[in-house]
């Protein structure tokens, strides 16, 4: 279990990494999959933000409840 909990937070990581590195990319995606155009900047901080949290959340055994709970809402 430990293994698909490490590979899970590693995706979660570079999903993240890459947001973070494309901010514009990032927004525009968000706007195309609905989000309204005035909220989008903040989309594209917020969520790298969240799976990053995520990611260390999974990846630290007192916190994986939490960590779970948290993938499942963001996906």
């Amino acid at each position: 279990m430990l293994a698909v909990r490490l590979i899970l937070a590693a995706v979660f990581a570079v999903s993240a990494a890459a947001k973070a590195i494309a901010p514009r990319r990032t927004r525009d995606a968000a706007r195309d999959l609905g989000v309204p155009g005035r909220l989008a900047p903040a989309v594209a901080v917020v969520l790298p933000a969240a799976e990053i949290g995520v990611a260390v959340l999974l990846a630290v055994t007192p916190t994986v409840a939490t960590g779970a709970a948290a993938a499942s809402a963001l996906m």
